[in-house]
């Protein structure tokens, strides 16, 4: 009898929910117009992982859905920017075949379109269809000694991949990246083996970390010590996403252990940040990471462009800081990418995802290696003397793929592995390994959804992991 009121209860909501919006829609459409409408829904989008994860009493900002909102809600702000804030412009106007109001209706809609299959793909229960894997349990079997002398030894490895790297790019000058207008693409051709190398400096570090969870003890501030060096080793190189990325799974990693626990640590030495500050002001330091986080990419980006400090910290950058400072240019990359596709170069048909391995073979030995991002596609067409990549985000990739129907599958399909995601790391809460997997893909995905950048992340960061997890759960299947 209850469930039947629970449901009941439950329909009229939605009714009076659907009514509201609908009118709501109705107003904003007949004095604002369907742009506003529009923009109106997108911010709706944003807001529905966090309030549902709020009326189901367990909010973790870390759940993939809720941490791809924020995301979903930089480019929202971008879309809201471009529409009413400035003055209409397009950065490539030879290439956007529409009016300025035509062609941000064009990209609300799309942006709509894929916010909402992407929340029904993740909302949809694949759990009951599909058996979400069991890995072995490895917290508090104080074994974590191979992890950490593992961790250590990466770092090592790293560490000199990471001074080769800098001798045979840069010529010895760390500061080189801040001093050029040379494209890190051009610095770095040929070293690719050298970067790779270099990212098992904070592999170790995570790999170290994960030893200290397996022994069951909590991590502590001294833990966090050796992220500074190895954020601005990375920072050198002139890769504002890769520090991002570096600073964001061991972000996520700490959060799962003194935030929103889901491992049975201990305390093992004295500790400040897990066990003095009040729960509330440790969730509020997430945002203003964020926040200094933002700050940082737009000031390193007017660096590597050119500019100066007192020119990052202008007002009107704002926007900018809010949305990490890349979201405006994908909507107009997003733009040329729809108007020039399928007509200049058709469609790949989902066959595009196929050339991430690729990345592992360098062109002095493959000179006619095909381009490996839609970016670097796109720019190749409409900007044949630049270099780099114009990433036009998700949907341009996926619109590259099949147009629409690409987009509506894709961003289904994409619902569905994150929530996969979720619910594995919800089933092996006991597990710091797959805590660490799970860190890394999330990160991985955030930076770059789910286009061939993050899955060319994803595969790094597995490879250079696979070692030591072979090694360790043959021991553990040993025993």
């Amino acid at each position: 009898m209850n469930t039947a009121v629970e449901g009941k209860y439950r329909n009229v909501s939605v009714a009076l929910v659907a009514v509201v919006v609908g009118t709501l829609s109705g107003l904003l459409s007949f004095f604002f117009g369907l742009q506003s409408v529009l923009i109106a829904l997108l911010f709706l989008v944003c807001a529905i992982p966090t309030v549902v994860s709020l009326i189901r009493g367990t909010f973790d900002i870390f759940e993939p859905i809720v941490f791809y909102s924020i995301f979903m809600f930089m480019t929202t702000v971008a879309i809201f920017d471009r529409v009413y804030l400035q003055d209409p412009y397009f950065r490539y106007p030879k290439w956007v075949s529409w009016e300025f109001s035509t062609a941000f209706f064009i990209v609300s809609v799309l942006y709509v379109l894929f916010y909402g299959m992407l929340l029904i793909g993740y909302y949809f229960k694949i759990e009951r269809w599909i058996t979400v894997p069991t890995f072995f349990s490895d917290s508090g079997d104080h074994d974590g000694t191979m992890f950490r002398r593992a961790g250590l030894l990466y770092m090592v490895f790293g560490t000199l991949s990471y001074i080769l790297l800098v001798a045979s790019a840069l010529d010895w000058n760390l500061l080189y990246l801040y001093t050029t207008m040379e494209p890190r693409s051009n610095v770095f051709d040929g070293a690719t083996h050298f970067k790779l190398g270099a990212r098992s400096m904070y592999i170790g570090y995570l790999v170290w970390i994960t030893g200290t969870l397996i022994d069951g003890n909590r991590t502590g501030i001294a833990h966090l010590l050796p992220l500074i060096p190895i954020s601005g080793f990375f920072f050198l190189l002139g890769g504002r996403g890769q520090v991002i990325l570096i600073i964001l799974i061991s972000v996520i990693m700490m959060y799962y252990v003194h935030i929103y626990p889901v491992l049975e640590t201990k305390s093992g030495h004295i500790h400040f940040t897990a066990d003095r500050l009040h729960r509330r002001v440790k969730q509020l330091s997430l945002p203003v990471l964020g926040v200094l986080i933002g700050i940082g990419t737009v000031v390193s980006g007017g660096l590597r462009s050119g500019g100066d400090l007192t020119g990052s910290f202008d007002t009107a950058r704002l926007i900018e800081i809010l949305t990490f400072g890349i979201h405006n240019s994908h909507l107009d990359n997003l733009l040329v990418t729809v108007s020039i596709v399928p007509e200049q170069i058709g469609y790949f048909w989902g066959t595009f995802v196929f050339r991430v391995p690729l990345n592992y073979i360098p062109r002095s030995v493959w000179p006619d290696k095909p381009v490996l991002t839609v970016g670097s596609l796109i720019r190749r067409i409409f900007r044949p003397d630049a270099n780099g990549g114009r990433p036009p985000g998700m949907i341009g990739r996926l619109y590259v793929d099949g147009g629409l129907v690409a987009i509506i599958v894709g961003a289904l399909l994409f619902g569905f592995t994150l929530r996969l995601l979720y619910q594995t790391l919800v089933k092996n809460r006991h597990s710091p390994v797959f805590l660490l997997v799970y860190s890394v893909c999330l990160a991985s995905v955030a930076s770059g959804e789910l286009g061939n950048n993050a899955l060319w992340l994803i595969s790094n960061h597995l490879l250079l992991l696979s070692p030591i997890i072979f090694i360790y759960y043959r021991n553990k299947n040993e025993r």
